[in-house]
């Protein structure tokens, strides 16, 4: 009798034991998923961000469908040792390819972005590049703009009318998508391995017509908020974008 009992909490024993090994496993799996979110809640998507419209709260979606480079044979020469005979090679000319879309159900005429720009620290000294002390990085913003079917920007754009702040107009049906290339004209060594597309609002500061008007607290938040552009990081060997960076204005 008393080896039944004790054989009895034996079998109890093993049961509860593996309850609780069960529970252990459940709250590891539970853990490893809660992290697994946490890292997938990290991943920033470079492709697919707004661009923000001036003195509004409207903003486009944006959509980076395509980089192309294209290769241009003995472009540059560069003198690897002092007194020595310079020696060729390649360039690179760069084509960014997008989709903006008008998210709302409803027609827009929109101030279009129409200047884009490459830069790289390491085009200082190469023709047509310049220095931007916005971005502070030397840059180049001679674009070919058109649509997917090739025709120029002019030919479904407008200027408005206002001689003061003049901007390209173009219209979008509603939750119309327009496909955009922009070839950017001037090369660079192909050596480099990496450069920033800049082209988009990432957030544009609200205009006030009397800042003394605002509260104090509506002041600070006014004098803190800036005017922003996107900047994308596009690694030149893979062709992926791989950072997306802010500028001030």
């Amino acid at each position: 009798m008393k080896k039944s009992i004790i054989l009895f909490y034996l079998i109890i024993s093993v049961f509860i034991s593996c309850g609780k090994g069960n529970q252990n496993i459940k709250t590891i799996e539970e853990e490893n998923q809660n992290i697994k979110n946490v890292n997938e809640e990290k991943v920033i998507d470079f492709y697919n961000f707004k661009h923000y419209l001036e003195e509004s709260d409207y903003s486009y979606e944006i959509k980076i469908t395509n980089v192309i480079l294209e290769k241009h044979k003995n472009e540059f020469e560069v003198e690897k040792e002092k007194y020595a005979v310079p020696e060729k090679i390649d360039g690179l000319s760069i084509t960014i390819e997008f989709d903006i879309k008008n998210p709302y159900s409803k027609t827009m005429r929109i101030p279009f972005p129409e200047y884009y720009e490459i830069g790289s620290e390491e085009f200082e000294g190469l023709d047509g590049y310049i220095y931007s002390r916005n971005a502070k990085i030397h840059i180049s913003n001679s674009t070919t703009i058109t649509n997917s079917k090739g025709n120029p920007l002019s030919t479904f754009s407008k200027y408005n009318d206002d001689p003061i702040s003049r901007k390209l107009i173009v219209e979008f049906k509603p939750n119309e998508t327009k496909k955009i290339v922009v070839k950017f004209d001037n090369t660079f060594p192909a050596t480099i391995n990496k450069l920033t597309f800049i082209g988009f609002n990432k957030h544009l500061q609200k205009k006030v017509q009397n800042y003394y008007s605002l509260s104090k607290e509506e002041q600070e938040e006014y004098l803190a908020d800036k005017s922003t552009e996107y900047g994308l990081v596009i690694d030149l060997k893979t062709k992926e974008i791989i950072d997306l960076i802010t500028l001030n204005k």
